[in-house]
């Protein structure tokens, strides 16, 4: 009996943790990335000779690559760092070691 109220027990602070986690993530993501403005226009100056569609793919990309959605990949800027969209991509996690 007792071992089951401490498994119930561990079981929601798992829940909980991983609901906490996730709204970090969100939280920051936004005030990093997706609160700022569609970045097209400076990809396609950053990269004047590729067309929008192979940018939009190489965006796509990237978003699956760090799990954000695809709609978002377009708030991504070529000045973003991997190293920046990987701390931002991992807070909140269980991989939050940067």
């Amino acid at each position: 009996m007792v071992l089951g109220v401490v498994f119930v027990v561990a079981s929601l602070a798992g829940v909980v943790s991983i609901v906490a986690g996730r709204r970090a993530r969100t939280r920051a993501l936004h005030d990093a990335l997706w609160s700022r403005g569609c970045a097209g226009l400076r990809w396609h100056r950053a990269f004047r000779s590729a067309p929008p569609r192979e940018v939009r793919t190489f965006l796509h990309l990237v978003a699956r690559a760090f799990d954000f959605a695809p709609r978002r990949a377009l708030h991504l800027d070529p000045e973003d760092s991997i190293a920046e969209l990987l701390r931002l991509s991992a807070i909140g996690s269980l991989t939050d070691v940067l």
